[in-house]
């Protein structure tokens, strides 16, 4: 079975369900709510897993069987990424001052600087978390990009048996780092880490780039795979779609499974059967993918990226929105056209200069 071509609009949509999961999970956790709405929320996180998959799918599906050049690859990657990263840090910087100027003159900040607009956050724990802490995954997606080139000639020659054996090491890969932590306790927390543990080995545990390769390359795996063997029946897409969302929702809602070895990728299967199952299905048969909800899909990525500046700035003009989560619908209130504007008056149009100048050199 032929696959789809073009825009997978069902993973389009997903991409703003999963955005403003992290936004919930970053402003709404603490206060009291349900318990399952609670657990719900505190899972926002996986989201995060889900782009992941998402990316190496993405970008698989589009460029297996189509030509890439490396060079042009890299100046589409930075012109969609990283002029509204900028405008993050920018954000962060303003919301922060006057200390965030007066620090400048240190050389642990200067050198924090550097790495925050190289996109080398990820990498050390100096520069993972200041002005945006959610940047750190552009970080690891951008070491991807960096990688994908490079990979893609080998994706294009590997057999489906041996793809199905990368998902499955990508899959057991995701099990070393919260199996080696738990084991050594290197931060001596003395017990279960959470979300709310904000210590040296942990970071690297959760944040460092090496240690979320597997989802990436389970995206690109599943996806390859597909264009392999065929594509799913739109009634296999379902029951995937809907199986793999159910129990996601499962092992969150039970909270079966500690949180550093969710954090680390292990539902990894869940992901890539709802990814597949999610890209199978047709176009236009849901309010899934509706023009609103793709629009908050198209711009996914300036609420991501966004919405933490955003809120410390909101914050700095009035802190009891850190305290009070009547104040979250005014937050969404603003983040929302500031996403769309992002991405139609800063993402999109340097995004075609940039690219227009690649192409006229």
């Amino acid at each position: 079975m032929s696959g789809p071509r073009g825009e997978l609009k069902p993973l389009t949509a997903v991409r703003a369900v999963a955005a403003y999961a992290v936004v919930l999970f970053h402003f709404a956790r603490g206060h009291h709510m349900p318990l399952l709405i609670e657990r719900l929320v505190g899972a926002g996180y996986l989201a995060v897993s889900l782009f992941f998959v998402l990316s190496g799918f993405v970008l698989t599906h589009r460029y297996l069987d189509a030509p890439l050049a490396p060079r042009r690859f890299y100046v589409q990657r930075v012109a969609r990424l990283y002029p509204l990263y900028l405008v993050s840090l920018a954000v962060g910087f303003a919301a922060t001052l006057p200390r965030s100027a007066a620090e400048l003159s240190q050389p642990r900040e200067q050198l924090r600087v550097v790495l925050q607009v190289g996109v080398l956050n990820a990498f050390s724990h100096i520069a993972m978390f200041k002005w945006n802490w959610a940047a750190w995954s552009l970080s690891v997606e951008a070491f991807f990009y960096a990688l994908f080139p490079l990979a893609l000639p080998r994706v294009r020659r590997t057999s489906p048996r041996v793809l199905v054996a990368v998902i499955v090491l990508a899959w057991a890969l995701t099990f070393v780092v919260p199996s080696l932590y738990t084991a050594i306790d290197p931060d001596h927390l003395g017990h279960a880490p959470s979300p709310d543990d904000e210590v040296l080995y942990l970071w690297y545990a959760r944040y460092f780039p090496l240690q979320r390769v597997p989802e990436f390359a389970a995206g690109c795996a599943a996806a390859a795979l597909l264009h392999r063997v065929g594509w799913p029946s739109p009634r296999l897409a379902r029951s995937l779609a809907w199986g793999g969302g159910a129990t996601l929702l499962a092992i969150v809602g039970t909270a079966a499974v500690p949180y550093l070895f969710l954090h680390s990728g292990v539902l990894l299967p869940v992901f890539v059967a709802l990814v597949v199952g999610l890209a199978a299905l047709p176009p236009a048969t849901s309010v899934v993918t509706s023009p609103p909800v793709l629009a908050l899909g198209h711009a996914s990525y300036a609420t991501y990226i966004l919405h933490v500046p955003l809120f410390l700035l909101m914050a700095r003009l009035d802190p009891a929105l850190w305290g009070s989560l009547a104040h979250l619908p005014l937050y969404l209130a603003a983040l929302v056209p500031l996403s769309l504007a992002g991405r139609r008056f800063v993402e999109e149009p340097l995004r075609r200069r940039m690219e227009g100048g690649a192409r006229r050199s």
